[in-house]
């Protein structure tokens, strides 16, 4: 299963296919930046408040049991089921998609 994104929604993916298939299935998480940054605090970062945390991808993905792949997505052959890459492009069968708040799931076949 491959997760693009590295947000909030990518992270509690990677978690909720934890909890539900277990080791049946190998998680990639394919992100361009190597660090989570938890956005919301940003606002609060003009008015001299403490800056926004940021934590290690690498880190939370070991964790969670997950590859990291850090890389940006440039889009999505659903027909044959090539994610493109800024780098490379990778076959996966099913993916989540997750950016700027809102998820989707594709799978092989699904447009």
């Amino acid at each position: 299963m491959l997760i693009v994104g590295s947000g909030v929604a990518a992270l509690e993916a990677a978690l909720a296919l934890r909890e539900l298939a277990g080791e049946r299935i190998s998680t990639t998480l394919l992100a361009p930046e190597p660090e989570f940054i938890y956005r919301p605090m940003r606002v609060r970062e003009p008015f001299a408040y403490s800056a926004a945390r940021h934590y290690s991808l690498e880190t939370i993905a070991r964790d969670i049991g997950v590859a990291l792949k850090q890389d940006a997505f440039n889009w999505l052959d659903p027909v044959s089921r090539i994610v493109h890459t800024e780098g490379v492009s990778n076959s996966h069968t099913t993916g989540c998609c997750s950016r700027s708040g809102r998820f989707s799931a594709r799978a092989s076949g699904m447009r």
